[in-house]
């Protein structure tokens, strides 16, 4: 049996025990190495070396020195996470050291998004209570963090905080730090944010304006607690414009004793829902997911009642988690209103929400589950089919009446040497149209730089020139609108070096826009193909959105949408404009270099 474990010079997240298996700790940005030491009881067999955790193929052991009862192994470190291992009779002991990025550096390493949200260092992943705050004008973006900490109540792997970015104009980020931490109910997992300018809760006073008074509901997960189920729902509220937070409550608000809601009963969205004939003029309304999605309904954010499960429309169990509800115009009729629920982005469901006749809170499905429009692919090889974005979530509020969504950019590509992991998409206003679509928002066009090319009105023939072929940039805007004429095919390339490029491809026989990173680097593969039909003159129209190591592809204004890694190489900048099976007309193309939100 292992009865020590030590890192030279640095400090674990907790003290070593026999029965903890996994430990973090971080180095300073200028350690090139650390030394690792073990001792066992008399007789026991130590391995010690480096460890690596596969996507496709599992954990990788590499064993650097083998020695009884005692062993020591200088090991060097990289910047990003550093993984290694101490085996004795079988049980394996994690050591995960982080190197932070030299300060100087941030922000300028080759895989940074310069025009995506990316935390500084460490993991993110859910976007989480995403508001508007009016009095500051200020868009709010809770999210999933897993920066270090040594809290008393982490749970191994779900060390989660929520953390604060915040923006004037949905582009540019300030992170702000971590805001809700874990406690003895749990480490915080998803959730929402409201504006409770009425203090139905009243937790605010006069001091708070209030359209400042804003209001958490999140996942406790991993109780130290029993009593509170595995996963419970609590409240904080913020009197700081989202800075800090207030935990009025020492228990959940919603405790799920004896996993009475199930043990899937967690990502907490909460809405406002509008009806004359309820006292305060309407009710909160939550939804819950994790399994099977379910409602719940309070006048005060605090109090809260169970009142149906929600089906799809054969009524099997609606299951999803991260889950949204939300209502949307019909091709922007007023008269049109639709409800719409969604599993992490994933599917979409059609219906109504309405007050039943006992009362109570209810969700009718009116249509089959819909995949959206990104859709989605065998991006990682071996993988099955798999999103890149993933735990959809929209802003209570927009200062313009939109609707904005912001989804979690999975990465599990493990590229080499990065200090950050994981990115949140650009912010997509979404409309219901009769055909669905989504486009950047408009402030987006704000990191516009110089024009790198205006081309309009040119025959685009299958041996013609290139009118892309002077162009090198890894950071850029393109819209392009193209007539296909006799063309079968209409092929942009980017981020095209001596061995990688990304392909963006529309087939004119199959009418398919295809979005093809299998050869984007050596980090990610796979192929985006989604249906898309010219326009009513015989047009297309593409919109590709390149950032560092992200691209992202919009078709026919937004009909179409695919977004993902490339993790293509900064040396990688060539482009190409081509055409086959026949000729097309470039009717106009206008490309610009795209500014960074840290400049």
């Amino acid at each position: 049996m292992l009865i020590r474990l030590g890192l030279e010079g640095l400090i674990t997240d907790r003290a070593f025990s026999p029965e903890e298996t996994e430990y973090w700790a971080e180095a300073l940005h200028d350690m090139q190495d650390v030394c690792i030491s073990a001792q066992a009881e008399q007789g026991d067999t130590i391995a010690l070396g480096e460890y690596k955790m596969h996507w496709q193929n599992g954990a990788d052991y590499k064993v650097k020195t083998e020695a009884q009862e005692q062993a020591e192994c200088r090991m060097p470190l990289v910047m990003g996470q550093n993984s290694f291992f101490v085996r004795c009779n079988e049980k394996c002991y994690i050591l995960h050291v982080l190197k932070p990025q030299d300060p100087q550096k941030l922000f300028k390493e080759p895989f940074r998004p310069q025009f995506h949200f990316s935390q500084y260092q460490y993991s993110l992943n859910d976007p989480n209570g995403l508001c508007y705050d009016a009095a500051t004008e200020e868009y709010l973006m809770f999210y999933q963090s897993d920066r270090p900490f040594r809290w008393p109540y982490q749970v191994s792997g779900n060390q989660k905080s929520w953390a604060l970015a915040v923006s004037h104009d949905l582009v540019s980020w300030k992170d702000c730090g971590l805001v809700i931490k874990p406690d003895e109910n749990g480490v915080i997992w998803s959730g929402s944010c409201v504006i409770d300018g009425e203090n139905t809760s009243g937790f605010f006073d006069d001091s708070v304006p209030s359209e400042s008074r804003i209001v958490a509901l999140y996942t406790y997960y991993g109780a130290t607690k029993p009593n509170n189920g595995l996963c419970s729902v609590g409240v904080a509220y913020s009197c700081d414009h989202g800075r800090s937070f207030r935990k009025p409550f020492s228990e959940p608000v919603i405790p799920n004793t004896g996993n009475c809601y199930c043990s899937g009963m967690r990502d907490p969205k909460v809405i406002w829902y509008e009806d004359p004939s309820y006292e305060k003029g309407g009710i909160w309304v939550m939804v819950v997911a994790g399994g099977r999605a379910q409602l719940f309904t309070s006048e005060d954010l605090i109090h809260w009642q169970r009142d149906r499960e929600l089906c799809n429309t054969d009524g099997s169990p609606l299951d999803s988690e991260c889950p949204e509800i939300f209502c949307l115009y019909a091709d922007g009729d007023a008269q049109k209103p639709v409800w719409i629920y969604s599993g992490c982005g994933v599917f979409y469901i059609l219906g109504q929400l309405f007050r039943d006749a006992d009362g109570k809170m209810n969700f009718r499905a009116e249509s089959p589950q819909i995949v959206p429009v990104n859709g989605v692919s065998e991006l990682y090889p071996g993988s099955g089919i798999y999103p890149e974005m993933y735990a959809t979530q929209g802003f209570y509020n927009d200062r313009n009446g939109r609707r904005v969504e912001i989804s979690w950019m999975r990465d599990l590509t493990c590229a080499e040497n990065k200090p950050w992991f994981n990115a949140e998409s650009l912010a997509l206003e979404v409309q219901l149209k009769t055909v669905n679509g989504e486009l950047p928002v408009e402030e987006l066009e704000g990191l516009r730089r110089e024009l790198l090319a205006d081309i309009s009105n040119v025959q685009l023939l299958p041996d013609g020139t290139d009118l892309l072929d002077a162009v090198r940039e890894t950071s850029f805007d393109l819209e392009a609108v193209i007539r296909l004429d006799t063309a079968q095919k209409v092929v942009f390339t980017v981020r095209q070096g001596q061995e990688h490029r990304t392909v963006i491809m529309y087939d004119a026989e199959k009418h398919t826009l295809i979005t093809d990173k299998t050869d984007s680097s050596p980090y990610i593969s796979g192929v985006y193909e989604t249906v898309m039909l010219p326009d009513s003159e015989g047009c297309i129209h593409l919109r590709i959105l390149s950032d560092a190591s992200v691209i992202d592809v919009f078709g026919n204004k937004g009909e179409v949408f695919h977004n993902g890694y490339t993790f293509a190489a900064p040396e990688d900048q060539a482009m190409s404009l081509q055409v086959s099976g026949g000729a097309a007309k470039l009717v106009s193309l206008r490309l610009w270099r795209m500014g960074s939100i840290f400049e």
